[in-house]
């Protein structure tokens, strides 16, 4: 996976590295030592320069995904070309589980916060990959 489309200065130039850097990928992906190819952090601009100039194009793309952070024309991108939208921050870091509207609608339904966010990614057909140390936290964000 490329985590982030932006390369160093140091490292040469940007399209270049990231298109060497996929390229690499792809081999790797063809000598099947991985099995999916992805880029993280992606906006629409960067994944259609990639589709570009790919062989194969990205399995998956993770970008941030909660409903204070909802990329619509990214997700409309993936769908279109069959690309796999994967949200990462489900909670938003804890920033928005006080929020008003998503309180009262865990204290409606019986749920936490952070289990009416998960649901909410869930609702809109993206996979969620909230985050915890804690074990009752785990087992609590699953009980979506």
């Amino acid at each position: 996976m490329i985590h982030f489309p932006t390369v160093p200065e140091e490292m040469g130039n940007s399209k270049e590295v990231l298109e060497e850097t996929w390229r690499e990928l792809e081999k790797l992906y063809d000598n099947e030592k991985i099995r999916a190819l992805g880029v993280s952090n992606f906006c629409c601009d960067d994944l259609e320069n990639l589709l570009e100039i790919c062989s194969i194009r990205p399995h998956i793309i993770q970008s941030e995904f909660h409903p204070c952070q909802n990329p619509a024309q990214l997700r409309q991108l993936c769908d279109e070309v069959d690309i796999t939208f994967c949200g990462y921050c489900p909670l938003a870091k804890g920033r928005i589980l006080h929020l008003d509207q998503i309180a009262k609608i865990a204290k409606n339904h019986k749920k936490t916060p952070a289990q009416i966010c998960i649901r909410w990614s869930i609702q809109n057909g993206v996979c969620a990959i909230p985050k915890s140390r804690k074990p009752v936290r785990i087992m609590e964000n699953s009980l979506t």
